[in-house]
């Protein structure tokens, strides 16, 4: 039988987590009271019954393994804490565009759930790892506290395979969306499509001589540059500059 304990009741950390008692104890009464009645876990969508408690069911990891397990009371918890009690569910192909009529896909009798994005589409130019691949795996750089839905968590800077990437935690450093895509940070300048302006480190060409460095006769210099061929400024003259005469 499964239950339900309210955790920091009454303030804005409040969450449920759900737990399973193998046997009821003597005074079953007794401990109604004190932990409640037993629940029962149903998929709806849209006030639809989508999967019942009996149906629940088979856990699908997402792309990367074709394998289908049971599903535990960690990933369920996971459900109702970090996706707010949203779950994605496999639907009968000829039934996904009749919302009115959506039923689970049932495998041995039971329906097939997975974390929301699991599926979702890659970009072909790109293949993100996921938010519990990175914060295990990358290196940490730093973190700075944000607020989210009215609670305080922690962005963390973390590199991984030559990119930064944004990976939220609450405070305890527990990673949100864990299978979810991670997001680039910020400050990662490797975005797709975008290729940074390689500075001219060139001086500008003399505006006098054109570059050549001569001047305006054979074996001179030129006066604005010094034969350089590079001028980074204009030298104070308000004369007529072609006729000038160099001084070598």
């Amino acid at each position: 039988m499964l239950f339900i304990t309210k955790l920091n009741p009454g303030t804005r950390k409040e969450y449920v987590e759900l737990w399973e008692l193998k046997e009821l104890p003597v005074n079953v009464e007794e401990f109604y009271l004190k932990n409640g009645y037993p629940v029962e876990l149903q998929v709806i969508y849209d006030d639809e019954l989508i999967a019942d408690h009996h149906e629940i069911g088979w856990f699908d990891e997402g792309a990367h393994t074709d394998d289908l397990r049971d599903i535990t009371l960690k990933e369920i918890n996971t459900i109702l804490y970090d996706y707010d009690g949203e779950v994605d569910v496999e639907i009968e192909d000829e039934l996904l565009e009749n919302e009115d009529k959506m039923k689970a896909v049932l495998r041995e009798g039971k329906a097939v759930l997975s974390f929301p994005f699991a599926y979702e589409e890659e970009d072909e130019d790109e293949d993100f790892p996921l938010n519990l691949e990175v914060w295990t795996n990358g290196k940490h750089l730093g973190k700075e506290m944000i607020e989210l839905d009215g609670d305080n968590h922690f962005s963390h800077c973390v590199l991984y395979e030559d990119r930064l990437f944004a990976i939220t935690t609450n405070l305890q450093n527990e990673v949100k969306w864990p299978y979810s895509e991670a997001l680039l940070h910020p400050d990662d300048d490797s975005e797709m499509g975008v290729e940074e302006e390689e500075e001219d480190d060139d001086d500008p060409i003399c505006f006098l001589c054109k570059g050549s460095g001569e001047g305006s006769y054979d074996g001179s210099t030129c006066l604005s540059c010094g034969g350089s061929g590079a001028q980074t400024r204009k030298p104070d003259y308000d004369g007529d500059w072609d006729d000038m005469d160099d001084d070598s």
